[in-house]
């Protein structure tokens, strides 16, 4: 019986192997999306300050949604509290580890002029204009 145990695991193990390099693909491309959109809106400057806070909520959303075996993410509410400009919530509702993303700000000013407006250009926007960003130019 300890033999079969052995198969079952080694077995698991392959399954996990075959499935990491297509989950880091695909957090690979949607990091990538966010951080076209970022540049696009603002700038690859804005988005290496938001980075890492990116970085931090889509590890957590990751291992939450694990966690509840939704490994294929979209579980959870994520709110940006202080969101100003909304950048960093319209990243985070491309990262696919959220089914809803909610910016909140103090300044109706903020909000009206930066988060919508750039929400509504988000909205506008086609796959080709997000693809055709050129990450290099600031």
């Amino acid at each position: 019986q300890h033999d079969d145990c052995d198969d079952d695991s080694s077995s698991s193990s392959k399954t996990t192997s075959k499935v990491e390099p297509y989950m880091m693909m695909q957090h690979h491309q949607q990091q990538q999306r966010a951080k076209d959109l970022v540049t696009m809106l603002a700038s690859d400057r804005t988005w290496r300050r938001l980075s890492h806070v990116y970085e931090l909520a889509t590890a957590v959303a990751a291992v939450s949604n694990n966690y509840r075996g939704n490994s294929g993410g979209g579980g959870g509410t994520c709110v940006d509290v202080g969101c100003d400009h909304g950048l960093l919530a319209i990243a985070l509702a491309t990262s696919g580890q959220f089914t809803k993303v909610s910016g909140t700000d103090v300044s109706p000013r903020a909000l009206k002029d930066g988060a919508m407006s750039n929400y509504e250009r988000v909205m506008s926007l086609s796959v080709a204009d997000i693809t055709a960003v050129d990450p290099d130019a600031d």
